[in-house]
């Protein structure tokens, strides 16, 4: 398996480019995620190339609760619209890419579709725990049974 670890202080590109060459995203959703520019553009890539996203709440001790309820509080259509301004230059400029002319974004529902499409998993501060969480993001990864 190939990973790719998308951090903040990136040498070069802003992450966009490794969406595409992705087989499925990780999102580790902590509130400042949802804040971040680079993190919603990658967001809004993923679910534009409907790439599978595995979606992964923080430890509760360790980053405080973040919970799915409080993810479908903050992506709403009113989030999408704030991002829309911010991310209407990369929207332009992948539409061109793609050969899709007036590429919109994705709507709060098709987000909230593609990170919750599977249950999210619980990252911990234990060791066996996280050892649990490794292996069930690893079973996503692998081709169903025949």
């Amino acid at each position: 398996m190939r990973v790719f670890l998308d951090v903040e202080d990136l040498l070069s590109g802003s992450g966009t480019k490794e969406v595409d060459h992705s087989h499925t995203i990780l999102v580790f959703a902590l509130p400042v995620y949802f804040d971040k520019f680079n993190c919603v553009k990658e967001l809004f890539r993923a679910v534009l190339r409907k790439k599978p996203i595995i979606l992964l709440l923080p430890d509760a001790e360790v980053h405080g609760v973040f919970t799915t309820a409080m993810i479908r509080e903050i992506v709403t259509d009113e989030w999408v619209s704030k991002w829309r301004r911010s991310v209407g230059k990369k929207l332009a400029q992948w539409g061109t890419e793609w050969g899709v002319q007036d590429l919109q974004p994705p709507t709060a529902d098709e987000i909230l579709s593609a990170l919750f499409c599977q249950p999210p998993l619980e990252w911990s501060r234990l060791t066996p725990f996280q050892d649990r969480t490794m292996v069930l993001m690893c079973q996503r990864l692998l081709p169903e049974k025949a």
